[in-house]
């Protein structure tokens, strides 16, 4: 396996050799799927009937000077996946331009809930369409986030009063049979993609699964009792976890700095270059196979309007040398599978599928970019990504900082719940100090848990602060920590190993006292 010093060496040998060419197609180009393109009984409930994605991609508007929305696909090909020449379309296309398979977004929630199955069930049926494939869990629970965009007033029913459109809980070994008895005949078909007789499963949110381990074990063995020599599970995040075969590096999610440009109508930006670099600059984790993601573009202002993010700097060349450089170091690392953001996201502007724009050439980048990676010359140092014993050692260091940290987190929340089993409560303690309102900065799970604890308290929680604005929790307001901050006694701040820099920066805001989860929860 790539990720050792020896490893290295002997790649950076065979490639001078001049062999470094036959590893380049056991690398295969996975594009992530969006099946949300038709008409369906839950889109048509919290949407207003016949919408799709493609509704809110054709009501798309300029947001600012220059901006080129709305984006349309070529020929005005506004396809319905229920339609098996559509999918036999998109196979053809994809065999001709190099993409080896899609990893289609699977939605399943609590108590065996499915949205969105169709197009892989009717996949699973039509055998004769050769497109390969594995699945991608977005177990996120489903949020309404779009209310306030321009497109909603002429789908919408009525009133929204429901913002939790679908909640997500992971339950025991029952529901977990469940699921897995779903998957398997995906798994059992032909075209499902695998690792040695291992099907591909990821998963988009591991964090937010608190029975992980003990679930992924599970679905491991009864792969195995079904004549699978594994499940290989693939998990976005950058630790790895017990049970887990490799990491994936969502793009540009991980990857971008973004910063709201008021001279574009107040959206949210990010420089394209940078954010290749940075996905460049990354590297693996040191104990655990790590898959990287390129971007085509990004533009999500047809769902969040003004509170959109847009890519400053894309152009087809710039998206070529990017996916050049990728599938240089997919090969230096001895990856499987290098992915790209997006088959058709149309949504938020990723997309290799043909439009008005670029026609096809996209793909055609794609397929250049196979073509021309092993021929790249070694000293191009934007080309290759290389680590020697140097950088070895510096990652090393890194593993271990980063285990400090986990540590650290395990002995703050470990503390936390003494105090809650001690009967000690976060809003009793600040009521106590003569606080009456405050702002929760960080709405993860953190977040969500130490909200749980302001329930009927003294202390009133009048906002929530996160970099991701547009989940709403159904009651109160979400902000950027770019927007003006509302009045509050005190602001929480959840990322404390972060909370030296938030402080920084929203000193320059709020008159109100900052003060860390973590100094809270031991100082009580």
């Amino acid at each position: 396996m790539a990720g050792t010093t020896v490893d290295y060496l002997y790649l950076k040998e065979t490639a001078i050799k001049g062999d470094f060419h036959v590893g380049m197609k056991s690398v295969k180009t996975l594009s992530m799927y969006l099946p949300q393109y038709y008409q369906n009984a839950d889109n048509d409930e919290w949407w207003g009937e016949g919408f799709t994605d493609w509704t809110a991609v054709q009501a798309a508007r300029p947001v600012f000077d220059g901006h080129r929305q709305p984006k349309s696909p070529r020929n005005g090909n506004y396809y319905n996946l229920l339609e098996k020449s559509v999918m036999e379309w998109q196979a053809e296309l994809m065999k001709k331009y190099g993409i080896d398979g899609q990893c289609i977004y699977h939605y399943y929630f609590q108590d065996g809930r499915k949205v969105l199955e169709k197009p892989a069930e009717n996949l699973l049926e039509w055998k004769d369409i050769d497109m390969p494939f594995c699945f991608c869990w977005a177990n996120e629970r489903w949020i309404r986030t779009w209310q306030f965009d321009p497109w909603t007033d002429k789908f919408r029913k009525g009133e929204i009063k429901e913002q939790v459109l679908l909640e997500q809980k992971y339950g025991g070994v029952g529901e977990w049979e469940k699921h897995f008895q779903y998957l398997l005949p995906f798994f059992k078909d032909e075209r499902y993609i695998k690792i040695d007789n291992a099907p591909v499963f990821m998963i988009l949110m591991p964090r937010d699964i608190y029975c992980l381990e003990e679930m992924v074990f599970y679905w491991k063995s009864r792969a195995k009792q079904n004549n699978f020599r594994d499940l290989y599970v693939i998990v976005s995040d950058d630790m790895p976890y017990k049970g887990v075969d490799a990491l994936f590096r969502h793009s540009p999610h991980s990857f971008y700095e973004r910063h709201r440009d008021m001279e574009k109508g107040g959206v949210f930006t990010f420089e394209y270059d940078k954010m290749w670099d940075r996905i460049m600059e990354e590297p693996p984790h040191i104990n655990c196979k790590t898959f990287f993601e390129g971007v085509v573009n990004c533009d999500d202002t047809p769902r969040r309007g003004a509170k959109g993010t847009v890519m400053n700097g894309f152009s087809i060349n710039a998206f070529y040398e990017g996916m050049v450089r990728l599938y240089r170091k997919s090969l230096m690392l001895g990856n499987e599978f290098v992915f790209i953001n997006a088959w058709n996201e149309w949504g938020e502007g990723m997309y290799l599928e043909p439009d008005e724009e670029y026609g096809y050439q996209v793909l055609e980048a794609v397929k250049r970019a196979q073509e021309d990676a092993c021929a790249a010359e070694l000293n191009d140092k934007h080309s290759i990504w290389e680590y020697g014993e140097d950088d070895f050692k510096d990652r090393l260091a890194k593993a271990e900082q980063d285990s400090r940290k986990y540590q650290r987190f395990y002995r703050c929340f470990n503390k936390w719940i003494e105090n809650l089993e001690s009967g000690r409560h976060i809003s009793d303690y600040l009521s106590q100090k003569g606080i009456t309102s405050a702002a929760i900065y960080g709405y993860g799970l953190v977040g969500r848990n130490l909200l749980k604890e302001f329930e009927d308290g003294a202390v009133e929680i009048r906002y929530l602060i996160d970099r991701n604005f547009n989940t709403g929790n159904g009651r109160l307001q979400i902000i950027s920590p770019e927007d003006e901050l509302g009045k509050v006694d005190v602001i929480i701040v959840t990322p404390f190993l972060e909370y030296a820099g938030i402080e920084t920066k929203l000193r320059k805001k709020t008159d109100a006292r900052i003060l860390s989860l973590e100094d809270i929860i031991y100082d009580m």
